[in-house]
């Protein structure tokens, strides 16, 4: 899954989950079908991607980290090889991040994160999400630079 979008600076959420489609989901899986959430994070960022590849490319002195990037969650399996259930949740602070060469300002959130998988070991149902949830720190970061 690729995307992006636009959230308001108040603290908030977006997840990826099964249940909205909770009755096609039984419908498939009577069929024989069988559901697999594992998933790994390639990217996760909160600002405009061509401010941070300028950032990255005029302060290389600095690292600008993802935390969240890379980060892979799979499903544990029954004996019968069906994925159990699982949540992932992540906590997420974007910090206000301004970066000055010259005349120009470029705005980025840098993140700060935790995060934490519960699996349904007894398998009583529930269901797949991936929810962040997330908040924006009052405090601003300004670096600047002459030249």
């Amino acid at each position: 899954m690729v995307g992006f979008f636009k959230v308001y600076r108040v603290p908030g959420n977006f997840h990826i989950a099964s249940h909205p489609f909770g009755d096609i989901l039984m419908m498939l899986q009577h069929e024989g079908v069988k559901f697999d959430f594992s998933h790994t994070i390639n990217h996760l960022s909160f600002g405009n991607r061509q401010d941070f590849n300028y950032i990255k490319k005029n302060f290389q002195d600095l690292d600008i980290e993802h935390p969240v990037d890379g980060i892979k969650n799979t499903a544990l399996k029954d004996n019968d090889g069906n994925s159990k259930m699982f949540k992932s949740m992540f906590y997420m602070v974007a910090v206000p991040s301004y970066f000055e060469t010259g005349l120009f300002k470029y705005h980025v959130y840098q993140l700060i994160s935790n995060y934490e998988t519960t699996y349904d070991i007894g398998n009583h149902g529930g269901e797949n999400i991936v929810m962040f949830n997330f908040e924006f720190s009052p405090i601003t970061e300004n670096i600047s630079r002459n030249g």
